[in-house]
């Protein structure tokens, strides 16, 4: 009996070397830790042979505060530059930028977000990522009022809006699994976006750790879409996917990118959607 035990425990020891090695992927911030990140949404859309495009950049500088007795972390986000571009069909293009002089002929709820530069939100992160997103609609409110048109009485425009950055911004922030993962391990997710077509869809994330080396972990993203029962007759096909390549180092991602695209049609006419949404984050050179 005593002879069998060492070859089994060579086979467990060979089994166990052979098995694929784990590493832990959750958010991990240091109180003084500062970071700059720049989430991005372009946004396209055909009907026919008409086409129009968003682009949305938001330049935010952070700053990593105390950690509470749940382990989230206050973060001081400030907007430091803000970029909107709309081309359209309609002749009504514009191309606004907060670090060039503001054009007082472009309708203020256009360029009101222009106003949030300087502002500052409170982003909640936990070892499993983004988990709360305060002071966004105060930020907005401060930003109509700077621009003279104050949206102090309901329903107002702050709320609305602010809910469709909150959405962004989780998106832009991609989460983490609960214990450590090897390549081929994932994890779920669940989206909210509810813009065009993907108002009310259900969206479910599939995340796959793709590869481990070099210090980072690159995982992709599978989504899994549902449209709202309003919206389902008029689309054919939604898609999804996305990367991101997360530091091992500094445990938390440095790029992410998330793709959705819609095709369908209304009243025999063929429409197309994509909405691309981009995060880069990186810590802020220190002086």
């Amino acid at each position: 009996m005593g002879g069998m035990r060492l070859p089994l425990l060579a086979l467990a020891a060979l089994i166990a070397a052979q098995e694929p090695a784990k590493v832990p992927l959750a958010w991990t911030l240091k109180k003084g830790d500062k970071f700059r990140c720049e989430v991005g949404l372009a946004q396209s859309g055909t009907m026919g042979t008409v086409v129009s495009k968003s682009v949305l950049t938001f330049t935010l500088g952070l700053e990593v505060g105390e950690a509470g007795k749940d382990g989230q972390a206050d973060v001081k986000a400030t907007y430091e530059r803000i970029r909107f571009s709309i081309s359209s069909h309609s002749n009504k293009d514009f191309a606004l930028d907060s670090d060039q002089k503001e054009d007082p002929a472009i309708e203020p709820d256009k360029r009101v977000v222009l106003h949030l530069k300087g502002k500052t939100i409170t982003l909640k992160f936990g070892p499993k990522g983004l988990a709360q997103v305060m002071g966004l609609a105060d930020a907005l409110r401060a930003a109509y009022k700077s621009i003279g048109a104050p949206d102090d009485k309901p329903p107002g425009k702050s709320e609305p809006i602010a809910i469709s950055f909150e959405q962004v911004l989780r998106i832009n922030f991609p989460g983490a699994p609960d214990s450590p993962v090897s390549p081929g391990e994932g994890w779920p997710e669940s989206l909210t976006f509810d813009r065009m077509s993907l108002s009310g869809a259900t969206i479910k994330d599939l995340a796959t750790v793709k590869t481990l080396e070099k210090g980072r972990a690159t995982i992709n993203h599978k989504l899994t879409i549902e449209p709202s029962p309003e919206r389902k007759p008029g689309i054919v096909e939604v898609t999804g996917e996305g990367t991101t390549l997360w530091n091992l180092e500094r445990a938390m991602p440095e790029s992410h990118e998330m793709v959705i695209k819609v095709r369908g049609k209304d009243i025999d006419q063929p429409r197309f959607e994509e909405h691309r949404f981009t995060l880069k984050l990186e810590p802020r050179e220190k002086k």
